[in-house]
């Protein structure tokens, strides 16, 4: 896992995604007079989707921060040159 924002910034975006979604068909429902949003969850669990999403985002910020530096402390690169070519 050299690229925790990859994984962390693709569930975050999915799950905002999922909120605003979510949110979305809420004001949907209360603009067609289906329900209001007091009979369904959805606001609920847009708010829930959009906060864990940021959170996710934010997590995959600090991680993708803490290779770099392990890897500069290290002195180490985060990948590997398997072949040189035209290098003299």
């Amino acid at each position: 896992m050299n690229r925790p924002m990859h994984f962390f910034g693709g569930l975050g975006f999915a799950s905002i995604f999922l909120g605003i979604l979510a949110g979305l068909i809420s004001i949907i429902f209360k603009i067609i007079k289906y329900k209001t949003m007091i009979e369904t969850p959805l606001p609920v669990l847009a708010a829930l989707f959009i906060i864990v999403g940021v959170q996710l985002v934010v997590m995959g910020v600090i991680a993708e921060m803490n290779m770099r530096i392990y890897y500069e402390a290290q002195k180490k690169s985060p990948y590997v040159i398997d072949k040189k070519i035209n290098f003299e």
